[in-house]
């Protein structure tokens, strides 16, 4: 059996972490969950926001490229044997700072879950 070299050498001790700055607004309507991950050998830290918001939209888009292919090449018969598979994605409008729909908002896409 062969034996593999060796070299001594010194090990050093790294930090490392994570750093966010959050606002006021931010704390008043978060949750912070920190739970030990036996199987990972650490912490699991979740910060959850609430924002106010609304749905805007619904869309609907094919769920892979073959049902693309399919919506824009099948013909309607051959559809009604195999239909397409779509995903639902919800389009909101989240206002963080105040509740009130004339504010400055963005418009986000979540995937909705089949009901």
């Amino acid at each position: 059996m062969a034996v593999l070299p060796t070299e001594k050498g010194i090990l050093k001790e790294f930090e490392y972490g994570v750093q966010q700055i959050l606002s006021d607004i931010f704390i008043q309507k978060a949750d912070l969950d920190l739970e030990r991950d036996f199987c990972m050998r650490g912490f699991v830290v979740s910060l959850i926001q609430r924002i106010t918001g609304e749905t805007v939209d619904v869309i609907e888009v094919p769920s892979s490229w073959w049902q693309h292919l399919k919506q824009a090449h099948f013909p309607c018969w051959l559809l009604k044997y195999f239909p397409i598979d779509f995903k639902r994605y919800e389009a909101r409008a989240l206002y963080p700072k105040v509740s009130l729909p004339h504010e400055e908002h963005k418009v986000i896409f979540e995937e909705v879950p089949d009901a």
